[in-house]
């Protein structure tokens, strides 16, 4: 059984550090500061029931007293099982919200909280130790100085993060991309006069993130590529040089392909080659609910994938959302189909289609993440009297009152 408590009090009002607590997973979160790991992403808020996380690590809000405090569920299948809690309570006194002794005024400070009470499965176990639970504790100390820095200018940190966790934890954040159901938009589903093949990944938008499709457009299909992607390219451009193909220009639009359309909600994009034609389209869910693609109101206008010929094998759909639940909240999805010309274009796609799924997914995670906004310093602190581990392998331990 792990237990793991950090704890600030800051010069805040409970009632103040309330209201900064329910801004959490939301565009104006004021809570979750770092640059450690990827921002929180919930799909309803902090209502119960709602489900997200932060980068790998899954989890649902299960209990939420506004103001007062928020408690979280690890899904199943991950390190740690058990709970999470962000609370807020006054300084030396009972939980925010409570009502104070008849005469006394108002707290001046309250407690900001974080507690893990979980066991570790067998991975955990071997993990927790040496990569959680360094990249855990300066996360939370991360935040913690983000808040007590807004409301008294200086932030008290009891010992600054080591120099690995700065150096590692950056380098292995990445974007968490689902599989999703083909449900092409209202610009997509009329862009082909036939659809022969199609998939379609998602990924959860992020409190900061851009909710401009063509912004989108940019960050996953423009020029500044990862490597093994560009390597990729260029093998195909070698190829098809013998076919007549189109190759990628030397030069390409700030999009990586051709912009044929755009909404305030979808971007299409799209080539005609001789062997087949294929069009991206880019819908974007944003905090509003409002989208052109998967979760719009009104009539349905998309078509589905036409079936494969005869004597055709259909590959492995990467988008079969009987064993994916589809994503819910705030999202980006992005939807490829293609429409095959002749014998040419058949024998292109029957090698392509294996790749290309996992080309968008490598292409979707590595879009950049949002910057943590105003441009603050690192948060190794100032160093102060707080304690910031209180971790122990079995069981809560306590701190000395500051």
């Amino acid at each position: 059984m792990v237990r793991n408590v950090h704890e600030r009090e800051v010069a805040l009002s409970p009632a103040r550090l309330g209201e900064l607590l329910e801004t959490l997973a939301s565009p104006a979160d004021a809570i979750w500061h770092t640059d450690l790991v990827e921002p929180i992403a919930l799909d309803r808020g902090l209502a119960v029931g709602s489900r997200g996380g932060h980068g790998p690590v899954r989890y649902r809000v299960v209990d939420h007293e506004p103001g007062r405090f928020v408690r979280f569920e690890f899904e199943p299948g991950g390190p740690l099982r058990g709970t999470h809690t962000l609370e807020v309570r006054a300084a030396d006194g009972p939980p925010a919200g409570s009502a104070p002794p008849a005469g006394s005024a108002p707290p001046a400070t309250a407690v900001l909280r974080h507690t893990i009470d979980a066991r570790l499965s067998p991975t955990g176990a071997l993990l927790w130790p040496v990569l959680i639970r360094p990249i855990h504790d300066a996360c939370l100390e991360d935040m913690f100085d983000h808040v007590e820095r807004s409301a008294a200018g200086n932030a008290h940190r009891g010992q600054a993060a080591p120099r690995w966790v700065r150096a590692l934890a950056p380098r292995m954040r990445a974007r968490v991309v689902r599989p999703a159901a083909v449900e092409p938009g209202p610009l997509l589903a009329p862009a082909l006069a036939r659809i022969d093949g199609a998939d379609a990944w998602t990924t959860p938008l992020l409190p900061r993130d851009p909710q401009d499709p063509v912004t989108w457009a940019r960050l996953v299909l423009g020029p500044r590529q990862v490597p093994v992607i560009r390597m990729l390219l260029r093998l195909r451009d070698l190829a098809v040089r013998p076919l007549g193909l189109l190759r990628v220009p030397a030069d390409p639009p700030p999009t990586g392909f051709p912009l044929l359309a755009a909404s305030p909600t979808e971007a299409l994009l799209g080539v005609d080659d001789r062997h087949l034609s294929f069009r991206v389209g880019i819908d974007v869910v944003g905090y509003d609910g409002e989208a052109g693609g998967p979760g719009a109101a009104g009539e349905d206008t998309r078509r589905r994938p036409a079936e494969p010929r005869p004597g055709e094998d259909s590959p492995p759909n990467p988008a079969e959302p009987a064993r994916t639940p589809p994503l819910r909240g705030p999202r980006v999805t992005v939807t490829t189909t293609v429409a095959i010309h002749n014998g040419l274009g058949r024998a292109y796609w029957a090698v392509v289609r294996w790749f290309h799924p996992r080309v968008v997914r490598r292409m979707l995670r590595s879009a950049a993440l949002p910057p943590r906004p105003g441009g603050e310093r690192g948060a190794d602190g100032d160093p102060g009297p707080a304690a910031a581990d209180r971790s122990t392998p079995d069981g809560p331990s306590t701190r000395p009152a500051r």
